[in-house]
This record gives structure tokens, sequence and C-alpha cells, in this order.
């Protein structure tokens, strides 16, 4: 089945504390036949569910508790406004494809949903991970051409990225990257997926920081998490470039996939508003100059790491365009809690117009 029938989230409990024939009927909607439903069908479910709670965003995204592995709901929210108020547009993805959907109060979904429009919205370019496909395929495709109103950005960035998170030809991986970087250009916008909401605080003061940032250990779930604060003493106009700027960088990030590098999780502009929020695995040995001060390493252990650090540094070399980190040094190199790997950390981007990302460990 591509629905779960588990228990709801407290949320979505609360909801319907007082109601439960309602909750009832919520259930009867979503999981009515016992037969998995035909993709059409899923999309026809998700689409009446997230109609009826488009006006209260927090219930919609708990949905996303009553849905299968692989199966998820979201929207968009925009840089200032994390949750909006209502919602005529969601992102829909399924295992093996992503589609734009239109939610409308007053216009039941029809059977052809994926090519529903509302008439106040602009005709996007495409709804379907497997139209988008073929339009960034065609020879005459150029990112210029991708034509998006600002509120649409995010939906499209996020089937870019996904098709980005699965493709492994080279030529159609750097026209999604370059035709997303060029949509945070436009926008100065993310994919919806990048944005983390279920992320905690839990030291009570920064643990490290410099100029840039200061440094708090938090927690994604079970996962131990670095929460990178960036300081924003400065005009509106320059903070306005400044988050434009490292949206740009996290995208590149987020791209980034290699057992030296650092892995990037998220973003969050919630938890520390109205600073922006960075978020990593927590590396609790910290970089490799602490580490080495405090436990002694034999020449074989500094020479695995020198092979790893140059590992690291092939990969981004290698990346089609290349990556140069730019400011190679201990403190910029992570040592993972079971001390067998060491991640580069804080790395500039040069290269075919990348800007630089510079922040503190």
């Amino acid at each position: 089945m591509s629905l779960s029938s588990g228990c709801p989230t407290d949320l979505l409990a609360q909801h319907f504390y007082e109601e439960p024939a309602q909750y009832q009927q919520l259930l009867t909607m979503a999981f009515g036949s016992t037969e998995p439903p035909e993709k059409q069908g899923v999309v026809s479910i998700i689409v009446k569910l997230a109609t009826f709670f488009r006006g209260s965003p927090q219930l919609l995204l708990a949905l996303n508790t009553i849905l299968s592995s692989g199966y998820a709901l979201t929207f968009a929210p925009l840089p200032t406004i994390s949750i909006p108020h209502s919602i005529d547009r969601v992102i829909f993805t399924m295992p093996d494809e992503s589609c734009i959907v239109d939610l409308d109060l007053e216009t039941r979904p029809s059977n052809d949903l994926l090519n529903t429009q509302n008439s106040h919205r602009a005709t996007l370019p495409f709804r379907t991970t497997s139209q988008m496909c073929s339009f960034v395929a065609a020879d005459e495709y150029h990112e210029m051409n991708l034509i998006v109103e600002a509120e649409d950005a995010p939906l499209v960035m996020e089937l870019l990225q996904f098709e980005l998170d699965r493709t492994q030809a080279a030529s159609l991986r750097r026209r999604y990257l370059k035709s997303l970087r060029h949509l945070n250009r436009l926008h100065g916008v993310l994919p919806p997926s990048m944005y983390l909401r279920n992320i905690v605080c839990e030291s009570e003061f920064p643990v490290s920081g410099g100029g840039f940032s200061d440094v708090w250990v938090g927690r994604l779930g079970e996962q131990r998490v670095c929460i990178k604060v960036l300081r924003m003493f400065m005009q509106h106009e320059n903070k306005e470039k400044l988050l434009k700027s490292l949206s740009n960088e996290v995208i590149l990030w987020r791209q980034l996939r290699h057992p030296n590098i650092l892995p990037f999780l998220g973003i969050n502009i919630e938890l520390f508003r109205p600073s922006f929020c960075i978020t990593s695995p927590w590396m609790s040995n910290g970089d490799i100059i602490s580490y080495a001060s405090k436990s002694s390493m034999s020449f074989k252990e500094k020479l695995d790491y020198a092979v790893q650090i140059a590992q690291g540094l092939a990969y981004l070399h290698e990346l089609d365009p290349p990556v140069v980190h730019g400011d190679i040094k201990g403190a910029n190199i992570l040592i993972t809690d079971d001390s067998r790997q060491c991640c580069l950390a804080d790395f500039r981007a040069i290269g075919d117009g990348y800007a630089v990302l510079q922040s503190d460990t």
C-alpha cells in the first residue's frame, strides 16, 4: 500500500479529539481500498487530504506520518515566512516520481490531476519529474529559458533536486544543478526539503564560535547535530544579500556526497529567528588539531588521515564543475565519532560562478 494506517501524530490526534467521526471519515477517505491504488489514485487521495487541511499547514505537514516510506507531502516556505496561512500548490513525492499538484477548495480534483491549473496562477513549464526530464534534456535547453514565478520557484526546485538525488548522468546533473542555481539567484529561495522543522537545540550556550557564527549542539530526531547560527549584525540590504549568497552555497553543499566531506543536513529559519541556521552532523572529536592534542596518533593513523584528506580534495576537484576547497587547515578537518574518518568542512566553493562559503568551525 502507498498509504499507512498507523497511529496519527499528536497534532492530528489533538485536532480530531472531539470529532472522532470526522477523523474516521478522513481515514476512510485515505484508506478506503484494500488494494494498492494506481499512481493517479494515490495523487487523488493526497489532493483530497491536503485540500482538507490547506488552511492549516501544520496539520498538512502532519499527514506525512500516515504516509508509507518513500512518500512525502510538502509545500514551499518563503525565506521570511516559515509557515504560510494557506496552501494552494504542494509537492507530492512518490518512490519513482515527484509532482506538483494544485489544491482548490471550490474545484474538486479532476481526473487529470497533474495538469490541473488554477486560473490565478501562471502556467508551470512542467509538473512532474518525467516532464521535467524531457524539458531539460532537450538540445535547445538553457537554464535562462526556465521562467518560473517566485512563489512557484521552490516547487520547481524540489523537482530538480529530486532528480539530482537519483541521476548519475553527468550531463543531466550539470543541467539540473545550473537550473537550480539559476532559480536561486533569481528568487533567493530553496527547495522545501532543505528546511528542517523538527530540530531542537540542546545546549544552553554556544559551544564555540567565531566572527561569522556561533555553534550550538542540537538534535534532529535521534541524531546529534551541529547548529551553526549566523550572526546578523548588519543593515537589512546587506543581510538579504548575505542570505541569498548563503542559500546558493548550501545548494552546492547539498549535492556533495563523499565519506570525507562533512554532510549537509539542512537549514532552519525558525529556531534562532531572525538568524539563519545551517545544520550538519555533530563531530564530538572536534577538529584534527584538538583531536591530535588529546590522543596519541600512530604514524599509520596520521598517514590514513592524510590519504582521506587527499581523497576528499580529489572528489571536489573531479566534480563537474570542479570545486576548490580554498581553506585547507587543521581547524577545517573534523574527526568522526568513531575516529576512523576525517571530513573536510567549511570549504569555499570556487569555480563556474560559485560564490565563497566562509564560516567558522
